[in-house]
């Protein structure tokens, strides 16, 4: 009687190759994608199509009511060189992010910082500090409007110091710092992936830095910063192209509707290129302009973005990379 030479490895080869195991994987492979055809088919209507079809219309004069007319780079020549409103909304959205991004990045690390603390009613903190991230946009902006009118809670509270009110969103001196502060309140988003990151360093290393006599601060700029950089690389390229495309608060808080040369005051000190991007699109009805404008935002912002991401060879650690 002969024993058999095949091993159970190549039974289940065998297994593994049987029509029967193919058709289950064709069966849940088309399960599977019976499951995200309502994504494709979203992504393609309401993504890929647009996107496409946007950058036809920026080489077109299109304003809906008619066939688009092909007229080349013109709209691109005319928003470059013979339209200084788009170029100084572009300079002002860069102060505004020059102002914005290292704030609200800075805000969010100091109080996650706090927050990773052993504290009392620990969990209530972290919710009322996540909460106003989760307030939609245009709310926020109308509760920001009662905060910095005349008779809003800021001038009563300088008020009790014997100030007088302030004009914070009428002044072009005030009017992008009242910007920051409203998003520093709103980095809620930002202070939750840092507290994740805080409480993924091992103990461990501030244990023996301590040992070898490292102070907090040491502490913080030698350990915490490092092991915390890939977030910070993921909330400043995030923050970068957030606020590279802000719109609400100027278009609530500094923008009359019913008085075009108001919008983005005073002195179109938050007209930003988002907002001139709409105004080219829904008032002048400029929709192939518009598109152009929308193209040259989406250049802008994949430089900036690929500026960071290079830059973090030399400061973002990976523990699992070698190190940087």
């Amino acid at each position: 009687m002969t024993r058999s030479t095949k091993s159970p490895q190549a039974d289940m080869k065998l297994k593994e190759g049987s029509p029967m195991k193919w058709k289950m994987s064709r069966k849940e492979a088309a399960i599977g994608f019976l499951f995200i055809m309502p994504w494709i088919l979203g992504c393609s209507m309401f993504f890929i199509r647009p996107f496409f079809m946007s950058i036809y219309y920026s080489l077109t004069e299109y304003d809906v009511l008619s066939a688009p007319k092909w007229v080349g780079f013109q709209n691109y020549k005319s928003l470059i060189f013979n339209d200084p409103e788009t170029i100084s909304s572009i300079v002002v959205t860069f102060k505004f992010a020059l102002l914005n991004v290292p704030a609200t990045l800075l805000t969010a690390l100091f109080f996650s910082v706090l927050l990773n603390q052993k504290l009392k009613g620990l969990s209530l903190w972290r919710t009322m500090f996540y909460l106003p991230a989760v307030i939609p946009g245009v709310a926020s902006a109308v509760l920001w409007r009662l905060v910095f009118s005349e008779g809003g809670i800021l001038n009563r509270f300088i008020g009790m110091f014997g100030a007088e009110p302030f004009h914070w969103l009428e002044n072009t001196s005030t009017v992008l710092p009242s910007f920051v502060i409203m998003n520093c309140f709103a980095a809620g988003t930002g202070i939750i992936l840092y507290l994740g990151a805080l409480q993924g360093i091992p103990s461990i290393l501030y244990e023996s830095a301590k040992i070898d006599g490292a102070g907090s601060w040491v502490r913080f700029i030698k350990i915490t910063i490092p092991m915390i950089s890939p977030i910070i690389l993921f909330n400043l390229v995030t923050s970068v192209i957030a606020n590279l495309q802000a719109f609400e608060q100027a278009y609530v808080l500094t923008s009359n509707t019913n008085d075009l040369p108001t919008w983005g005051g005073p002195n179109g000190a938050t007209f930003f290129i988002f907002l001139k991007l709409y105004k080219s699109a829904f008032v002048d009805y400029q929709f192939g302009y518009a598109s152009a404008i929308s193209w040259v935002l989406f250049i802008i912002i994949a430089i900036f973005a690929a500026l960071v991401l290079r830059s973090s060879r030399a400061w973002v650690y990976y523990e699992n990379m070698k190190g940087r």
